[in-house]
């Protein structure tokens, strides 16, 4: 079932003439989710500039949150978001988006402000609770996001939480 969601990620393509051959580790609109296929958009078909509806295998995708999906769950939570970095290095961080554990603007840091943390599409700034600092990360790059500890099962302070999830 697709909640909320609005992009698939092609994660393999082993036919050359299917339409998203040249396009694995990209993300691709998600219109609708079928029983073996996910329906999609397809850029330029026969037509320059037009897009074309068109289904991929779901063997060769999975199905991505969006960046707006993602800020929500960082506002009420703290996550474990991995990601490969723009280099192709793995990335696991621990972080969040909840007021309380962010700390208070700093004039000088534009990063600390929120406007300039306001949410984008493509890139999402988080506070990472081991760097102790701002970080960011490419909605497209994101591999997997899973829950460390939400807000209402708070019961120790920042500082006595184990980060690790264990």
């Amino acid at each position: 079932m697709v909640n909320n969601v609005n992009f698939i990620k092609i994660i393999s393509c082993n036919d050359s003439t299917k339409w998203y051959a040249d396009k694995v580790g990209e993300l691709v609109p998600l219109l609708a989710e079928e029983e073996t296929e996910y329906k999609s958009l397809q850029d330029d078909g026969a037509v320059e500039g037009h897009r074309f509806i068109n289904f991929v295998s779901k063997e060769d995708a999975v199905v991505m949150l969006d960046a707006k999906e993602i800020v929500s769950l960082l506002k009420e939570s703290v996550q474990k978001v991995t990601f490969t970095k723009v280099n192709g290095d793995k990335r696991v961080m621990t972080c969040t988006l909840q007021e309380n554990m962010i700390p208070p603007a700093q004039k000088g840091d534009a990063i600390t402000q929120k406007k300039v943390r306001e949410y984008d599409d493509r890139v999402v700034a988080v506070w990472d609770l081991k760097a102790k600092g701002f970080r960011s990360f490419r909605v497209a790059n994101v591999v997997d996001i899973s829950i460390v500890h939400s807000y209402k099962d708070q019961m120790a302070s920042q500082d006595n939480l184990n980060w690790d999830g264990e």
